[in-house]
């Protein structure tokens, strides 16, 4: 069976308040199938290669070694590599509505998600629940 973790987002929701706008909206991350779990750790880690050193036990241990590495690798990687990779953990994700219908995650203008920022806690949400290690998400800026 496949693990799960429910979140909550933290806060009360203003809808007025940018950063508050998902309080108290629960989501739920399902975990991958082992199979496309190490895949998605292959193809982190050799788009990876191509940018960061890389430790070479870090590949023979797929989901595991990426847990070395951490979330914030997948935010180094070039912007074609890591937009399907952070979609696939996105993937992962079903909302949970007030009522308790768990209901898959839209994209686009229909998504449940109205803060940018919550899509960072998810990643690293479904990083975490993949790993079993966490590490704070860093917001990406840019410079």
């Amino acid at each position: 069976m496949r693990k799960t973790l429910d979140w909550i987002v933290p806060g009360v929701r203003t809808p007025d308040k940018v950063g508050a706008r998902d309080c108290g909206k629960k989501f739920r991350v399902t975990e991958m199938p082992a199979y496309q779990a190490q895949w998605w750790a292959v193809r982190a880690m050799l788009a990876g290669g191509k940018t960061v050193d890389v430790p070479p036990d870090a590949l023979d241990n797929g989901m595991a070694g990426l847990a070395t590495l951490g979330i914030k690798f997948v935010f180094s990687l070039p912007a074609d590599d890591a937009k399907p990779l952070l979609d696939e953990l996105l993937a992962c994700v079903q909302y949970v509505s007030e009522a308790g219908v768990v209901t898959a995650l839209l994209m686009g203008d229909g998504c449940q998600i109205e803060d940018p920022q919550t899509f960072f806690k998810l990643y690293g949400k479904a990083f975490e629940l993949h790993t079993g290690f966490s590490l704070p998400v860093v917001t990406p800026t840019s410079g």
